[in-house]
């Protein structure tokens, strides 16, 4: 009998994985649009733990994505991945450019003064393929970058020490540009310049980014891939309340790592990931993986999840404008309205069949 069930399991389609996607794409908007931070000091509050424990949102994209490409790169092999890289690539060319022509009118309308950046062509073609034509399009092309190094690891059958390798990676990223550990960077490099500007080298200490597909998709990426790989979710004999158990005591941790590091180290309270986020998002994975319907009643909304990650910023945009006109955002007016306005929006828009990344 439990041979037969875990025969039907192997043949029933996941949606979990979608699901929490979903629910991650919603965290994600509530971190950008910080509902109740300026109302507040309890909304400040509140508004930081939401925050912290939004921090998974991305990472567990990144892993989804590593998870199926397992199967789609052992099958498909270099055609499909020239299709999804430039599946990538084009979509985020074409959302890029809505969003700089938001962007560009928003300054407009507002008597703004356009940057020049904005018309540099060195610049738009390093945002294309680095930064993001919009803040939060650097998913895109960090994605781009992540699957293309998986690629090339999995022709040389490196996936497993490229799994460890990301680890480390990610590990090193929570010491850059604005992350959580970047003072013990700082004062690390510091301790040395100070015994080589004895000799006349004035040394400064310098950050590096680390939000990008190197250190923050890659690792994520290999992370859903290795489990893929290796069928880590059914060697691994928790059942979901023992899952959801360790997804909580993570997501304390992770809110205990930002507030020590804020705290003690004065770190940035914009920092992008922490190390605690790696045991979460892979224990966030097993838990989807094990049980194939988590969430059914988010099944019919559970494929908006990239729409939802590509144009809430638009809501941000168009939202934000509308209710200024009455409110403002220190108003427990606007908190109320203004993500569920967004969120909304782009539930009721019809889904684009093309954005769908993850399958």
């Amino acid at each position: 009998v439990i041979i037969k069930i875990k025969i039907l399991r192997s043949f029933m389609p996941n949606k979990s994985l979608n699901q929490i996607k979903f629910i991650a794409s919603i965290f994600v908007v509530l971190l950008h649009t910080s509902m109740f931070r300026y109302v507040n000091q309890t909304g400040f509050v509140f508004d930081y733990i939401v925050d912290t424990i939004a921090r998974f949102g991305v990472p567990i994209f990144f892993s989804i994505s590593g998870y199926f490409l397992y199967s789609k790169y052992r099958d498909g092999g270099k055609k499909y991945w020239l299709n999804y890289v430039k599946k990538i690539l084009w979509l985020h060319l074409w959302v890029g450019f809505i969003y700089q022509v938001a962007v560009l009118t928003e300054i407009k309308l507002k008597g703004g003064i356009v940057p020049p950046s904005f018309f540099d062509s060195m610049h738009i073609i390093n945002s294309f393929l680095y930064g993001g034509l919009h803040t939060h399009l650097w998913y895109l092309s960090s994605l781009a970058f992540a699957v293309t190094v998986l690629f090339i690891a999995s022709r040389f059958k490196l996936e497993k020490p490229l799994f460890y390798i990301g680890l480390i990676l990610n590990i090193i990223g929570t010491f850059g540009n604005t992350e959580i550990y970047a003072p013990i960077s700082y004062n690390t490099q510091m301790f040395f310049f100070k015994f080589f500007n004895h000799f006349g080298l004035h040394l400064s200490p310098t950050g590096f980014p680390s939000r990008n597909g190197f250190f923050f998709a890659l690792p994520y990426v290999m992370m859903g891939y290795f489990i893929a790989q290796t069928k880590l979710h059914e060697k691994i004999n928790l059942n979901k309340n023992k899952l959801f158990g360790l997804i909580s005591l993570f997501i304390l941790l992770q809110i205990t790592e930002r507030s020590a590091a804020v705290l003690l180290l004065k770190s940035s309270q914009g920092s992008n990931f922490f190390i605690s986020t790696l045991p979460l998002v892979f224990f966030i994975m097993i838990l989807g993986l094990k049980e194939t319907d988590l969430f059914p009643k988010l099944n019919s909304i559970s494929g908006k999840s990239l729409n939802i990650y590509l144009w809430h910023p638009m809501g941000m945009i168009i939202f934000a404008n509308i209710l200024k006109t009455f409110t403002n955002e220190k108003e427990i007016l606007f908190s109320l309205l203004f993500t569920p306005l967004i969120i909304a929006s782009i539930l009721f828009f019809p889904s684009f069949k093309k954005l769908k990344l993850a399958k």
